[in-house]
């Protein structure tokens, strides 16, 4: 599976790949941490997805305020909720095939869905509250129906604009890196 990967097989490494939550899920899960099993579906699929329908200008365009403007809390809005629209384009069916694919072998229970990026939970930055967790999501179609679906962002409404403004060690990019993360959602704490 090229777009997905297993959290036992990433960690600290692989934010790139995973983005900061799923290389954190899955340094905890090599650590032998009890972490529900479950899988992230890549950056690349991230890429293939905004490649696939040709939204990548546009959703750059949406996130970058204009040179010398203050933004307002309406034109952050206004922006995320552009930029959310877009990401409601059909996963392409190789990468849903995938997904699919990895959830099955999680089990027929509920999962969590979590969107990550790659400038998230480093060492430098911290982009907390920015990004969405959907809970209880049951069946392949809710996982890959929006809002839970995990080809783009879902993210919190401030979360466009630091991304495209970027930070010191992740600058501004057309081709923005994002990842999302499923994993079983157990029946009881442990």
């Amino acid at each position: 599976m090229g777009h997905i990967r297993a959290f036992s097989e990433i960690g600290r490494g692989d934010v790139e790949t995973a983005g900061g939550k799923g290389a954190n899920l899955g340094e905890l899960t090599r650590g032998g941490l009890p972490v529900p099993p479950g899988f992230v579906v890549t950056t690349d699929a991230y890429r293939a997805f905004v490649d696939a329908t040709g939204i990548g200008p546009r959703v750059l365009e949406l996130a970058t305020p204009p040179p010398g403007s203050t933004a307002t809390d309406g034109d952050v809005d206004r922006s995320a909720d552009a930029i959310r629209a877009l990401f409601r384009a059909e996963i392409p069916a190789a990468i849903a095939d995938e997904i699919r694919a990895a959830h099955r072998m999680l089990g027929d229970g509920p999962v969590a869905v979590r969107s990550s990026a790659t400038a998230e939970d480093l060492e430098g930055a911290s982009f907390a509250g920015q990004q969405d967790t959907f809970l209880d999501v049951r069946g392949d179609e809710a996982l890959l129906s929006p809002p839970s679906a995990p080809a783009g962002p879902r993210c919190g409404r401030r979360a466009p604009w630091p991304t495209a403004r970027g930070t010191a060690s992740h600058p501004p990019t057309s081709r923005s890196r994002s990842s999302c993360s499923a994993w079983s959602t157990p029946t009881r704490r442990v």
